[in-house]
């Protein structure tokens, strides 16, 4: 599979059969690295993943002991993928940086009780409250906004999140 960001002056691949899960996460810091929807990705093996054109520009934030490192276009912007000390040998690619995402259909949404008015989630898949304690979120509360996001720890969310059994052998 092939990607690249909004420019072109990034490309990438990689290959198919690592593909751990498709998800949607509403929480937080997704919603202010997406622009405000919800972080929409597929969680793939680090190991088949390399970049074919240009080199990224790398993030992280220093106020962190293990920060998130994000992989982005120093260019025209584009966020491509994540890398996560609690998922080791994975990375959270962008769905949107994929050449063809027409296949993508997630499997899960995350951190629903963070979701806004405004925000579409499809009814017909698993909507969590958080991952910090896999609660699935009551249909009735999932239309209405909370701001609980701070009292959740985001590694806990990675570290329950890593017991997900891949559906991409």
């Amino acid at each position: 599979i092939t990607g690249r960001c909004y420019c072109g002056e990034l490309e990438y691949e990689f290959d198919k059969s690592s593909i751990q899960s498709q998800m949607l996460c509403l929480c937080r810091e997704c919603r202010y690295l997406s622009g405000g929807g919800p972080n929409t990705s597929i969680v793939i093996k680090e190991e088949t993943f390399k970049f074919t054109k240009g080199k990224p520009k790398i993030f992280k934030r220093g106020d962190l002991e293990n920060p998130r490192v994000r992989y982005f276009c120093g260019d025209c912007g584009t966020h491509i993928c994540v890398e996560s000390p609690p998922r080791p040998g994975m990375l959270v690619l962008k769905i949107g940086t994929l050449n063809d995402h027409s296949w993508f259909r997630p499997e899960s949404a995350i951190f629903c009780v963070d979701k806004q008015e405004y925000h579409q989630v499809p009814e017909d898949i698993p909507n969590y409250e958080d991952f910090h304690s896999n609660r699935l979120l009551e249909k009735s509360k999932v239309a209405f906004p909370h701001a609980l996001i701070n009292e959740i720890r985001m590694e806990s969310y990675f570290k329950t999140f890593l017991r997900i059994e891949s559906k991409y052998p």
